[in-house]
Parts: C-alpha cells; structure tokens; sequence
C-alpha cells in the first residue's frame, strides 16, 4: 500500500488536511514509502506536482525489486519478479473534480480525463494486475452528466422568469430552500437575478450534489463519464477505483461509488453502500430477524429494512468522526476501511449492526403495504 498526498501551498483550502489525513491513513494501513534509498513503513508520500506521482510509485517497485533480488543473491533480468515486488494499493489524497484531480501545489488539475491514459502508461508496470486505487479526492466518481442534464431544462426556465421580470423572486425563493448555499453576499444574489445562466449552472451543481449525497437505489449504476470510471478503464479489467462522489471530508465520507473489477465491471460504478449491505446480507437479516413471517410478509419489509441499513452506513462514517473516546464504536475510521479494506469493514459494519444498531431500531422495520 502507498499513500500519496499534496503538498499544497498555504493559500490552498484545505491545505493542512490532506497531510493529516494521508498520514493518518499511512499508519493505519502501514503504507511503505521511501526514506533516502531505503523502504520504511507507516509514511505517506508528500507530492508537488504530477510527475512525482510516478516517481514515487516506480522508485517504490524498484526498491522492492531490489530487495528481492538482493535477498536471492540474483541480478538475472530475465527472471520474472513476484507479485509482492509491485504495488497492490495506491492511495490518493488531493482535492478532486468529476473530471480530474489537483495534483499540483497550486490546485492545479494536472491529472484530467485527456491525459489519465498517458499517467497509467507511466506507472502500469510498476502495480500489480488487481490493482486497487483509492481516491480521496472530492468528486471524482460523480456523474458529470447528472448536472448538464439539470441544468438545461433550469436555464430555459430561468430565461422565462427573466423575460416577465420574476427571475429576482425566484433568487429569494431558492435563498429560503437553501438551494444556493450560505455563503452568497447580497452583490452575488443580485447578480444571479440577472444572469439566468449563472443561476441555471449554480442549481445545477447543488441539486446534482444532493442526489449524490441521497440517492442509493439498489444496485443502480452510474458515474461512467468520470475520472475514477476513466481510471478504473485504463487500468485494465482486473482493476478497482473508488471515489467519493460529493464534497466531504476526505476520508469519512459515505458518498461513494466502486468502479472496475469489484463492483462487477461493465459500465458505471455501484454505490459502495450496495457493496457494504448486499442483497445476500438483506435476505439473511430479513430472516434472522423475522422468523415467523412469510415470504411475502418478509419481501414486504425488505425496503423498510434496507433504509435501515442505510442510516447505519452513514452513521457508522460520517457521525462516527464525531464521536469521542468511548462513544466510538469502531477501532478505525470506517470511511477509510471500506475503501482500502472492503472485507474486513463489511465484517465490522454487520457486527455493529447486530449488536448495536437494530436491536435499537427494529421497531422503525415496517411492512410497506401500510
């Protein structure tokens, strides 16, 4: 596992955040790095620009190879490596695009859709075949669709309210529903009531954003025009990419979607929540919680029960952060172990839930026909 973070300057927002994390992250997963010519454990990679990605990855394999060949008292070329000289986890940490990431200091998006194939060409050599990539990085599995397709029919719209003199009226409108964020001065409100575009892209975002944070219908497939679903392409068929799909924390965010070889692979990712509760999980709880019920009376509670589960993956991320000391239910984040770990953190998500979270909420499990 390598863990690779930005460096980024001061004037960058959130510039801090992205050492702690990558750090934190290195620790726990005890990620190898380089200290001079020699290997060491439990470090991240600090980065300024692209270029050093590579460096790093391939510097790393190389190490590597040369213990192994160092250990076999052998320098013959020709013999083939074993897989455990190439990396099986690269970690990213960096402020992320539906279209890219900002791999440069100044937040530059050096790493885009038009040149990820050129980036994986530089490194390929360097990873195993199941390569698995996660990416903290904000966005990054977001479907860049989803706000074009929002944002046409809200231009039109806005056009019209402009014309008969109302666009102003529905500024305050979506002020009061929050549609707009809490930020926007006064100078701005005024000038989103003249600039129907402007105001069309703005909803757009914000609307497409909150889908991203809500919507988990089962098994739905989407985010196939974006970076991480790029990655995952290029990487080839046997490889993962995991990406948040909203602005979040870096780590502790359950908005997420799965592309490549573990979420099935065919086009789009699956929310990795679907991963996390599967339908086999979903059929054995409807079970083991009601016994005496029918079939029929347990598919009518299946949808009641997801939602359950649900509530449950995002509490055990996002409010688990928030939780101190012995409040906190898990010994890790959860945010991280589900994208680096996936096995292991269904095993402690199905343990909690078990014995902390249903028995507590099984009341709230109830028959969709009433």
């Amino acid at each position: 596992t390598v863990a690779i973070y930005v460096n980024y300057k001061a004037t960058v927002d959130g510039a801090a955040e992205f050492k702690r994390a990558g750090d934190e992250f290195a620790t726990n997963q005890n990620a190898i790095a380089l200290n001079g010519d020699k290997i060491v454990i439990g470090k991240a990679i600090p980065i300024n620009e692209l270029s050093e990605v590579t460096v790093a990855i391939q510097r790393i394999h190389l190490g590597l190879v040369e213990k192994y060949k160092q250990a076999q008292n052998q320098d013959n070329a020709d013999v083939p490596l074993p897989k455990f000289t190439k990396i099986k986890n690269v970690a990213l940490f960096a402020h992320g695009e539906p279209f890219g990431v900002g791999l440069k200091n100044n937040n530059e998006f050096e790493l885009k859709l038009e040149n990820v194939k050129t980036f994986v060409s530089g490194v390929k050599d360097a990873l195993v075949d199941d390569v698995r990539v996660q990416l903290f990085a904000c966005s990054t599995g977001a479907d860049r669709g989803r706000v074009e397709n929002l944002r046409k029919p809200l231009a039109e719209k806005y056009q019209k309210l402009k014309n008969a003199g109302k666009l102003k009226d529905e500024v305050e409108k979506l002020k009061k529903q929050k549609v707009l964020g809490n930020n926007l001065s006064e100078k701005q409100l005024e000038e989103l009531a003249n600039n129907p575009e402007k105001l069309a892209k703005l909803v757009s975002k914000n609307k497409a954003s909150y889908q991203e944070w809500t919507d988990h219908d089962q098994d739905e497939r989407s985010g196939a025009d974006s970076f991480a679903a790029a990655l995952a392409t290029e990487l080839g068929s046997e490889s993962t990419v995991v990406g948040h799909t909203t602005v979040g924390h870096t780590t502790e965010n359950f908005a997420a979607r799965v592309f490549g070889k573990e979420a099935g692979g065919g086009t789009g990712g699956l929310h990795l929540f679907d991963l996390m509760y599967s339908e086999a999980f979903i059929q054995q709880e409807l079970l083991r919680l009601f016994p005496d019920k029918t079939d029929s009376e347990r598919a009518d509670l299946h949808e009641s029960l997801r939602e359950q589960m649900w509530a449950h993956f995002q509490d055990s991320i996002s409010k688990e952060t928030k939780r101190k000391g012995k409040e906190k239910r898990y010994s890790r984040p959860m945010g991280q172990e589900t994208f680096i770990n996936p096995t292991e953190a269904q095993k402690l998500l199905h343990e909690d839930w078990e014995k902390n979270w249903i028995p507590n909420h099984i009341k709230e499990v109830k028959s969709k026909s009433k």
